[in-house]
C-alpha cells in the first residue's frame, strides 16, 4: 500500500514557485515532525543540499524516532569522478550522519544522476556499496528526472530505491512503463511533484505566463475538478494513490497546516472511486520538469 512521506526541502531552503511564506521556522518544522509521526508517516526525504534540512530535521526529530530518513549525496555535477569527488561524497555521508544525529542512514539516494552515468560512476557506485557493507547505510538509490536516466542506469546498476517525478500532469515514467518495470524488479518507488511544485493547488490565474504550457494543464486540471465538484488535493493523491507499484508519495510542505491538510486529503481520498486521469497527463515537454522553467 502507497503511503505518505514527509519532504524537507522548505525546512532548509526558501523553495517553491508559489511558496510565499519562505523556509518553515524550527520551532514549527518541530511541530509538523510530530504531526507526521503521529499521522503515520515512516519515512523523511531530506538532501545535503536543501540548505539547513539535514540540520534542522536532526535537531526535530522526537527522540527515540523511528522514521526512516533517506538522504541523497552531495550533487557533484563534474564531467569525471576522481579521488577528489569520491572524498566529497563520503564526506557529504559522514556530515549527514552528524547533522541528523543517526548512526545509519536508512537510504542515501545520488541526487544528480548523471553523477553515476560520467567516467568513473561506477566508482561512485562502489563507494555506496562500501558503506552500504559497513552498516552506514541501508538501502542504495538515485533521484530521476525521466526515462533516458533510468534507461541508462537500471541495466547497470543494482538499484534499491528510486525517486521520481509523477503527478496528473506529468504521466511520463507510467505511460512509458517505468512504474512496472521498477516495481517488478523489487525496487522501492518514491513519488515526488505530487503537486508539481504547488501549482496544481495553487489559483492557475495567478502563476506567472512563463510556465506556458503548465499553466494552461493547471488550468484544465482545475476546471475540471470545479465542475464536477471534486477537491484538488484529493485528485492529486488520489491518482497517486490508484497506481500499483508506488511504495511512498513525498510531499513538501510550507507549514503544519498544509501539512494537516495535506493529511486529512490523504486519508479522504483512499475512498475515491476510481477515476480517468489520462486526459490530464501533457505530452512530453521541458517545462514538465519544474528544474526547466525559467527563472
Amino acid at each position: 500500500m502507497t503511503q505518505l512521506a514527509l519532504g524537507t526541502v522548505q525546512f532548509g531552503t526558501d523553495y517553491g514557485i508559489t511558496n510565499r511564506s519562505g523556509r518553515v521556522a524550527e520551532q514549527e518544522v518541530r511541530e509538523i515532525v510530530l504531526a507526521a509521526v503521529n499521522a503515520g508517516v515512516s519515512v523523511l526525504d531530506t538532501a545535503a543540499a536543501y540548505g539547513d534540512a539535514e540540520y534542522v530535521v536532526g535537531r526535530c526529530l522526537p527522540p527515540g524516532s523511528r522514521l526512516r530518513i533517506i538522504t541523497k549525496t552531495v550533487p557533484l555535477r563534474t564531467e569525471h569522478i576522481d579521488s577528489g569527488s569520491l572524498n566529497k561524497v563520503s564526506q557529504g555521508i559522514e556530515r549527514s550522519m552528524e547533522l541528523l544525529m543517526r548512526p545509519q542512514l536508512d537510504g542515501v539516494m545520488v541526487h544528480h544522476a548523471k553523477d553515476l552515468l560520467v567516467p568513473g560512476g561506477d566508482k561512485l557506485f562502489a563507494l555506496l556499496q562500501a558503506e552500504q557493507a559497513q552498516g552506514r547505510i541501508g538501502k542504495i538509490g538515485v533521484s530521476v528526472y525521466g526515462t533516458a536516466e533510468l534507461a541508462a542506469l537500471v541495466p547497470r546498476y543494482p538499484i534499491e530505491l528510486v525517486q521520481l517525478p509523477l503527478n496528473v500532469l506529468d504521466q511520463r515514467l507510467l505511460t512509458a512503463g517505468w512504474i512496472h518495470r521498477l516495481h517488478e524488479a523489487g525496487v522501492e518507488i518514491h513519488v515526488r511533484s505530487a503537486f508539481l511544485q504547488g501549482t496544481l493547488l495553487a489559483d492557475a490565474g495567478s502563476l506567472p505566463d512563463r510556465i506556458g504550457v503548465i499553466k494552461a494543464g493547471v488550468r484544465n486540471f482545475q476546471n475540471v475538478c470545479s465542475g464536477a465538484g471534486l477537491d484538488r488535493t484529493e485528485m492529486c493523491l488520489g491518482f497517486l494513490q490508484s497506481l500499483q507499484g508506488i511504495s511512498y508519495v513525498v510531499c513538501g510542505v510550507a507549514g503544519l497546516q498544509q501539512f494537516s491538510e495535506i493529511a486529512a486529503a490523504w486519508e479522504r481520498c483512499k475512498a475515491l472511486a476510481a477515476a480517468d486521469y489520462a486526459p490530464f497527463a501533457l505530452p512530453d515537454h521541458p517545462y514538465l520538469s519544474p528544474a526547466n522553467w525559467p527563472r
